[in-house]
């Protein structure tokens, strides 16, 4: 009984030692944004929804083109959800 104790103490440690939870939220939607450049995609934030053409993606920002070729900055931090 002490070793299953043990073994499941040692097994919780790894997982949590070595589960990815650094991984930064805001480094993956850059990288998605940056795949989608040039697509159309609708972009949940914490103020609403943005829809547009990517145009380009910056250091903490992304640049939309809405249908009215209206160029929009959106904070890649406040992006919640992302469709195409």
């Amino acid at each position: 009984m002490f070793f299953i104790r043990m073994w499941f103490l040692l097994k919780t440690f790894f997982i949590i030692l070595l589960w990815p939870s650094s991984i930064d939220k805001t480094t993956t939607r850059k990288r998605l944004l940056t795949l989608l450049v040039g697509a159309n995609v609708e972009v949940l934030t914490t103020f609403g929804y943005v829809s547009g053409r990517v145009v380009s993606v910056k250091k903490d920002y992304v640049v939309l083109m809405d249908s009215l070729d209206t160029e929009i900055f959106v904070r890649i931090a406040k992006v919640e959800s992302i469709r195409t």
